[in-house]
């Protein structure tokens, strides 16, 4: 497990600094970052370049790097988040191979040439503001914490159409989103021409009902798996298969500090 100590959060190989950001690290970010790590790993997925779309502290990009050989670009729209990125990654061993791009990615998506990335991950702004409000009774938080949680600064069908652009031939896309809006997602993303080559089923406790859902996308036809990830007992204990899963990355300690957003 990964030990908090005020401001910074640290792994076993690196420390994410997230007290200028909106959306502190979470258990979302740390499950997409081991979880395709370890997946291009035991795949062999190879390739250069790979793009994070909405990197926020950079922890997903900082996550790659400490497996993979890509170079990184980390896309950022939040001056503050993607300033706290890049002092991330400078502080990182692998910061020579990281890179935080403060921009749009709508806009970064239309001028990039095609075919840019063999990997591209993303932990988008998902929550819908009307179907939050209804379910909460809340208002619109402050514009850094609404551009890292609502979907209307990234839309889903932008976020598919730019990184179907963006995607090489042999590519894969990795999305985590809301178990609730898997169907929906899919849906666009069929529409724009991907294959869903897997989904996650990620449980935070045991006998819930799923939370997230984590995509595995490409540009062409495979066998679809499904599975699941159970993070945490009926009694709160950790799985084994969630130690497994991030057992380069977290210190040991005793209580977990993390949560989904």
């Amino acid at each position: 497990m990964s030990k908090v100590r005020g401001k910074s959060f640290h792994f076993k190989q690196f420390t994410v600094e997230h007290d200028k950001c909106a959306m502190k690290v979470n258990t979302d970010a740390v499950v997409l970052g081991a979880y395709v790590a370890n997946m291009c790993a035991k795949e062999l997925i190879f390739g250069d370049k790979a793009l994070d779309i909405g990197t926020g502290t950079g922890i997903v990009s900082l996550m790659l790097a400490q497996k993979l050989n890509h170079e990184i670009d980390a896309v950022e729209l939040n001056a503050e988040a993607c300033s706290q990125a890049k002092e991330n990654f400078e502080n990182s061993t692998w910061k020579n191979k990281l890179r935080a791009i403060e921009t749009c990615f709508i806009g970064f998506a239309i001028h990039k040439p095609e075919q840019s990335y063999d990997l591209i991950v993303s932990n988008p702004p998902f929550f819908s503001p009307q179907i939050f409000h209804e379910n909460n009774h809340q208002q619109v938080p402050e514009i850094n914490r609404k551009q890292a949680r609502y979907d209307d600064f990234l839309p889903f069908v932008e976020l598919i159409k730019g990184a179907f652009k963006l995607l090489t031939l042999e590519g894969v896309f990795f999305v985590i989103i809301p178990y609730k809006r898997a169907v929906e997602f899919t849906a666009i993303a069929v529409e724009q021409g991907f294959y869903i080559q897997s989904q996650l089923d990620i449980i935070s406790v045991d006998k819930k009902a799923p939370k997230r859902v984590i995509l595995r996308l490409r540009k062409f036809s495979t066998a679809f798996q499904r599975s699941e990830l159970i993070l945490h007992t009926d009694l709160g204990i950790r799985t084994p298969e969630f130690l497994e899963l991030t057992n380069d990355y977290y210190i040991n300690v005793e209580r977990e500090h993390i949560k989904f957003t």
